[in-house]
């Protein structure tokens, strides 16, 4: 009787969909910002290493720079992961936006920019067993779109 109930919890587990990993998509935004804490690799590091990017995010952002320097133009215009540039940051913290679900999680990143308050918004993916970054969303910013634009621009 024992092994047919969990045979059958297993079943209804299995059911629910992809597995989540261990790690909350929030703490994987809040790593994305240590070097911000002083924590991290410090100094500007390539954007397309800076996050656990989904393959496709890390070969725009690629393409992209790979563009900029055939052109000598940049791509991006801020830094986007604060959608701002030549900002001091502040505080920083992430909250997922509601529980993951089919494997997919929206996390939100608030900070203080030179005393003023910004966000952003992640939108994260299971890969494997990891969550990666989709995209960035802010006010007028895509990171996704910027990078395809960057690509064919």
């Amino acid at each position: 009787m024992l092994r047919r109930t969990f045979l059958l919890g297993a079943a209804a587990l299995s059911a629910c969909g992809p597995s989540l990993p261990a790690v909350p998509p929030e703490r994987v935004v809040d790593r994305i910002y240590d070097p911000y804490r002083g924590r991290g690799e410090g100094g500007r590091m390539r954007l397309q290493n800076a996050a656990p990017w989904t393959d496709d995010l890390k070969n725009m952002i690629a393409a992209a720079d790979r563009r900029a320097v055939q052109t000598g133009k940049t791509w991006i215009e801020v830094d986007p992961f604060l959608n701002a540039r030549d900002v001091e940051v502040g505080q920083i913290s992430a909250t997922a936006d509601a529980p993951p679900a089919d494997g997919k999680a929206t996390v939100t990143a608030r900070f203080t920019l030179s005393g003023q308050p910004g966000q952003v918004t992640y939108d994260l993916v299971v890969v494997g067993k990891e969550w990666r970054v989709a995209n960035i969303r802010g006010e007028n910013y895509n990171l996704e779109a910027i990078a395809a634009r960057g690509v064919v621009n």
